[in-house]
Order: C-alpha cells, then sequence, then structure tokens
C-alpha cells in the first residue's frame, strides 16, 4: 500500500489549518498580553524623555537667579546726557553724586599755513620730524620721512601711531596738512625737523617760542569739572579714575546735574519672574504626565514613584527656610514674595521681592544666590566671590618670600676686630667659601690694611674688613666664571662682633659654606666663630583655595576656578591665614537637587534603564513563546499525521473488505444461477 504523502488526505481533514488555527489560538492570548506591556512601557519612556526635557528646562530657567552677579548688577543714570553719560561696573558703591562740568578736554589741531599743488607727485624734503609732548615727564617721537610727498609725510605720522592723526584736506585750489594730537594739555606739541633733502620747515610748530610754519587752529586744553565739589582736571573726556569702578564720559558743559547709581532690582525681578515660569512649565509637564482623568485618558506615568520623588523633593526646597529665624527677616521663598498655590504652581508678588530688595538686599542674595562669606581674621576682608563658586570652606594662605643662602657668626668675640698688634703685624685669614655650590679657590689678605693705631674707630673698621672680604669673594675666578657673588656686611650686636654674609642669588639653590685652614686670629670675629649656614628658600606661591593668587597692594586675587574670588589682606602673617566659608542659596540647593535627578544614575535615567531592561525581557518572552508554539506546531503535526496514516490505513482496510464482500457476492448470485 502507497504511503501518505500529503497531509490530511487520508482522512480528508485540512490538518494544516487546524494545526494553524489551534497554535494561533494557543498564543494569542499570551501575545496580546507581551505587546500591551511593551506599549504601556514605550508610552512610559516616551513620557520620562519628555520629562527628562521639561527639566532640563527648568534647569536653564534659573541660571542667572543663583548668579550672585545678578544681585549685584547696577544702573548707572545722568540727569543730562547731553553734559556726562555714566556706566558703572562690578564694586561701584550705589551713591548719587553731584557733577559740574566747566570745560571739555580738546585736542589740538595744527595746520600747514600755506597749501600744496599736488600731494602725492613733489617731494617737499626727506629727514626727521621729531614731536615732543607737553606730558611730564615730557616724551619724544622721531618720524623719519623717506619719499617726502605730502602723503608720504601722512602716512609717516600715522604709521608711527604716537597719538598724533595726519589728515590731507582739499580746499579746491591746494591740499593742506592737518595734524590732530589726542586731548589735554600733555597731548600739546612741539615738532621740530631735520631735513636730509628739500626742506622739511613747513612742518615745525613751536608754540612758546612762536617758530614754525604751522597753524594752530585749535588749541588744547584740559577737561575741568567738579564731582561732590571735589575740582578734577583730565586730559581726556572720559573718566574712570574720579569714583571707584565707575567711568564719566564728558558730553557737553553745564552745572547741577545728578550722576546716580543704584542696584538694578528689575535685573532680579526678571530672574525671579524666569524661574517661575519655568516651574510651572515644568509643573504642567509632571502633571500631564501622572494626573488621572476620569472617564478620559490619564497620564501613563500615573502613580509612577519617579514623579512623586520629583515632586516631593522640589516641594521640600520650594518650603525651606533659612537663616536664624530670630535675625533674618527674608528667609524663604514665600518671604519674598515666591508663593505656591494649591495645584502646585508657582505665583510671584513683583511688590513684594522689590520691598524686600529695597529693605535688605543682602538677605534676598543669601537666600537665593548665597555668597555670604565668614571669616575669622579681622586682617581679611572678601571682596568678591566667582558667581558659580560652590558652597564650602576655602583656605586662603599667603607664602613667605623668596630667601637667600646666608652665614651669621656668632656674637662671643668682644668689639676689638682690628687694633693693629705691633708683635704680629700680619694678619692673614686663609679660607674658602662655597657659594652657591661653587668653591672659590684659597682666600687670603692682610688684615692691617684697615685699621691704624691713633683713635680708630671699630665699627669703620670692621665695615671695611666686610667691604675686602666681598671683593675676595666676589672677584675670585671660579665665582666670577659661575656668575655667583655675595653680599658681605658687618655690625656690633651687644658689645660684640657680628658678620652676616648672604648670597646674591634668591631661592632654594641659594646656600653658602665657609672653611677656614688653621691660620686664625680671633680679633677677627670671624675664626671658630660662623654660625650654622641658612639655606635659601624658593617663594611661595600665595593661594586661594588651594590655586594660585596673583598679589597686587592688598588685593589677593584667585585664578583658575577661583577667578573673581577677591580678597584684602592687611595683615603681614604668613601661612594659612583664614578659611573662608562660602555659604550656599536656595537656588544652588535647587540646581543640586535637578543636576541629580538629570545625572546618568539619577531618578529618570534609572526609571527608563529599568523600562528598556522591561522591554528587553519581553523581546526574550517572545522568543520563547514562539519556540513553544513552534515545538506546539509541531507536536500536533506530528500526532494529526499519525491519525490521518491511521484512518488512511483504515479506509484502505475498508474498501478491501468492501470488494471481498463483493466478490463473494458475485459469486453466490452465479451459484444459485
Amino acid at each position: 500500500m502507497a504511503s501518505i504523502s500529503s497531509t490530511g488526505i487520508g482522512s480528508g481533514i485540512d490538518v494544516g489549518a487546524l494545526v494553524s488555527s489551534l497554535v494561533s489560538a494557543e498564543g494569542a492570548s499570551k501575545a496580546a498580553r507581551l505587546d500591551s506591556r511593551e506599549a504601556q512601557y514605550t508610552a512610559k519612556l516616551s513620557s520620562l524623555s519628555t520629562l527628562k526635557g521639561a527639566v532640563s528646562d527648568f534647569q536653564s530657567s534659573y541660571s542667572s537667579l543663583k548668579s550672585v552677579s545678578t544681585f549685584n548688577a547696577l544702573t548707572a543714570s545722568s540727569s543730562d546726557t547731553s553734559i556726562f553719560t555714566v556706566s558703572a561696573s562690578k564694586g561701584a558703591e550705589a551713591s548719587s553724586y553731584g557733577i559740574d562740568v566747566t570745560n571739555l578736554a580738546v585736542a589740538q589741531k595744527l595746520q600747514t599755513s600755506s597749501g600744496y599743488a599736488d600731494s602725492n607727485t613733489t617731494s617737499i624734503g626727506t629727514g626727521t620730524l621729531t614731536f615732543s609732548f607737553a606730558s611730564d615727564p615730557a616724551t619724544t617721537t622721531d618720524v623719519t620721512i623717506t619719499d617726502g610727498t605730502l602723503q608720504d609725510i601722512r602716512n609717516s605720522i600715522n604709521d608711527a601711531d604716537l597719538g598724533v592723526s595726519a589728515n590731507i584736506v582739499y580746499d579746491g585750489t591746494d591740499y593742506e596738512l592737518v595734524l590732530t594730537s589726542e586731548t589735554g594739555l600733555d597731548n600739546k606739541i612741539t615738532i621740530t625737523q631735520t631735513s636730509t633733502t628739500g626742506n622739511l620747515s613747513a612742518f615745525e610748530y613751536n608754540s612758546g617760542t612762536a617758530t614754525g610754519n604751522l597753524t594752530e587752529t585749535v588749541a588744547a586744553e584740559d577737561a575741568i569739572l567738579t564731582v561732590d565739589g571735589v575740582g578734577i582736571t583730565s586730559a581726556s573726556n572720559t573718566i574712570t579714575t574720579a569714583i571707584e569702578n565707575v567711568t564719566l564720559t564728558l558730553t557737553g558743559e553745564g552745572a547741577g546735574e545728578t550722576l546716580s547709581i543704584s542696584q538694578n532690582t528689575s535685573a532680579v525681578g526678571t530672574a525671579v519672574q524666569s524661574f517661575v515660569d519655568g516651574y510651572n512649565t515644568l509643573v504642567s509637564t509632571l502633571n500631564e504626565a501622572s494626573s488621572y482623568v476620569e472617564g478620559g485618558n490619564s497620564g501613563v506615568l500615573i502613580g509612577d514613584s519617579t514623579v512623586r520623588g520629583i515632586v516631593s523633593q522640589l516641594r521640600s526646597i520650594l518650603n525651606t527656610t533659612v537663616g536664624d529665624s530670630t535675625t533674618t527677616t527674608y528667609d524663604s521663598f514665600a518671604s519674598i514674595g515666591i508663593l505656591t498655590k494649591r495645584d502646585g504652581t508657582l505665583e510671584y508678588d513683583a511688590s513684594e521681592l522689590s520691598t524686600a530688595l529695597s529693605a535688605n538686599a543682602t538677605e534676598v542674595q543669601a537666600l537665593l544666590a548665597g555668597g555670604g562669606t565668614a571669616s575669622k581674621n579681622s586682617s581679611v576682608s572678601v571682596v568678591s566671590i566667582p558667581d558659580d563658586l560652590a558652597a564650602g570652606s576655602y583656605n586662603f594662605e599667603v607664602k613667605p618670600a623668596m630667601t637667600a643662602g646666608s652665614i651669621v657668626s656668632t656674637t662671643t668675640v668682644a668689639v676689638e676686630p682690628t687694633r693693629y698688634d705691633l708683635s704680629n703685624p700680619i694678619f692673614v685669614r686663609d679660607f674658602t667659601v662655597e657659594v652657591d655650590g661653587v668653591a672659590t679657590n684659597t682666600l687670603s689678605f692682610d688684615q692691617t690694611n684697615y685699621y691704624n693705631d691713633n683713635g680708630f674707630d671699630t665699627l669703620l673698621a670692621g665695615q671695611a674688613m666686610a667691604a675686602k672680604i666681598q671683593s675676595e669673594i666676589n672677584t675670585d675666578a671660579n665665582i666670577v666664571a659661575a656668575g655667583k657673588s655675595v653680599s658681605v656686611s658687618y655690625a656690633e650686636v651687644g658689645g660684640n662682633i657680628q658678620y652676616t654674609m648672604t648670597s646674591d642669588l634668591l631661592g632654594a639653590n641659594s646656600a653658602l659654606e665657609i672653611n677656614f685652614s688653621s691660620h686664625v686670629n680671633a680679633r677677627t670675629g670671624l675664626a671658630n666663630n660662623v654660625g650654622t649656614p641658612a639655606e635659601g628658600t624658593d617663594i611661595g606661591v600665595d593661594e586661594i583655595g588651594g590655586v594660585a593668587a596673583t598679589v597686587s597692594g592688598t588685593r589677593w586675587s584667585g585664578s583658575g576656578s577661583f577667578d573673581g574670588f577677591e580678597i584684602d589682606y592687611t595683615g603681614s602673617d604668613t601661612g594659612i591665614i583664614d578659611t573662608i566659608t562660602v555659604e550656599d542659596g536656595l537656588m544652588d540647593r535647587l540646581d543640586n537637587l535637578v543636576s541629580t535627578i538629570l545625572d546618568s544614575d539619577g531618578l529618570i535615567d534609572a526609571k527608563t534603564d529599568g523600562l528598556n531592561s522591561s522591554i528587553a525581557d519581553i523581546t526574550d518572552q517572545r522568543t520563547a513563546l514562539n519556540e513553544r508554539l513552534a515545538s506546539y506546531e509541531a507536536r500536533l503535526l506530528k500526532q494529526f499525521n499519525a491519525m490521518d496514516t491511521l484512518v488512511a490505513q483504515l479506509n484502505s482496510t475498508s474498501t478491501f473488505l468492501t470488494n471481498q464482500l463483493s466478490s463473494l457476492s458475485s459469486l453466490a448470485n452465479r451459484s444459485n444461477k
């Protein structure tokens, strides 16, 4: 009997369709559950991405409010800008000043007395024009004229960049040279000439002797004004030294004007409004992602712990109180007019903020931007700190100055260093000195050259001895070749002798060592009385916060990440002078929280990682389901194929039996006939 080659032929059943239906029925519900969960996770991922963007936008919205400079912004104004304009920079004091402008600074103008028919072909002369200015001390600049045409003279003066501009003016007939100095009497010029060819005398000018062929068309003048009654004379109409950190630009003459400098509170108000708007936008995004809508589309993050955590931490900072409640008036957002409404958003009362800034701007700054400093050293005054300086403690260290290697003799020998001894007229000291690592040859000299026995002065004799020692060392061939030198001094301390020898090199490589031979005379004050050599030290680098600082007078200025950290120090101690404590503000705390939320291991990314992991797990589950269904399908096919074969066999047997019975019936019928 032939085998079954097609599924279902033996039984007449569509086994393939039947198995497919059974497999689909087995996997449909499970696949649907996986698809549903994946869609939920994907929707949450999208919502978290939107939420992270909203948090990032919120962080940008308050950047200026956490900056100390926002609270230091100043507005400088003039009562009449036709008389003067004004600008103020950090450090200016809020105040008002009376301004009287009597005279504007004017630039001197000189013009050639007669014109020239052309400006670029005829050589007037070559040589040197010497410009002298009336400043104290006077300054002089030589300008070399090589071509000699009027254009060359103009270009040579301009190229010299000496503070005089030269221009050629054509009057319709002739070309004239016009010279203009900078403003002020200090810039009044005198011009002399030395001609090589031709004659440059046409460009000489001396108002003091009325010589020269240039004509003064405008005389130089200084600006004259008073600031709060204090008289000021300036060569320039731009005055930067009258009021510290204020630039005054004179534009006209007039009296009774007012210069006003005040805090720019509008900058703070703008920053607060930006913060409030940014926060409310964030709250709207959070609500949209997590709110419940009855009968509608609720947020996909409803009940999510991430959203609850963000909202809880934000509200905690908004409700924070800072400072000492007994001494601090403006100690919370609410105290300056920033209130939380029932729906979680903020509302801002600009009038309350303005009142707070007027009453105590320092407290408002400390509340929001921080920047308050505490110092324990009365000689230290913090002038300013960087805008982005984190709260904490920062050392202010002043290092000792660079020193030189030195040797100081002990003071145990009585003062009588150079008395002449007739019984021992030759007084020779043999010794060597090592200067900064370089040794001299053996040094010897006759002491008897430095005193006499008739009323000599021991101090003068000792100083002469010191000068001789210094000379012997500094003229030694080894020392000269190495570029080394020393300084030697003599003093009488407490009735005793003291010599001091110091290397002229400063720093850690500076060192001295002295060695004596057996030729010793105690009356020099040197023999067997040399103190322990002291090596030089490098200059210490002053530091603010552990980073090198620069010093100008009493002002220490930080660098690098501490650029803008400025300290006034009026003391003289060295070492760690002070540990300066910098306080943070609520906006700094808020920013730290927001940065934590946005970090790669923060709340949002942690939740995102979890969802991505869950989606990956669903993919694995879907793969496992497909494998199980494939196995199930194979099993069903095997079972139905076996059934189909059996049915086919049964059908074949049935057919055989039917045929046999039919044959028997035919035979019986024939027999009966």
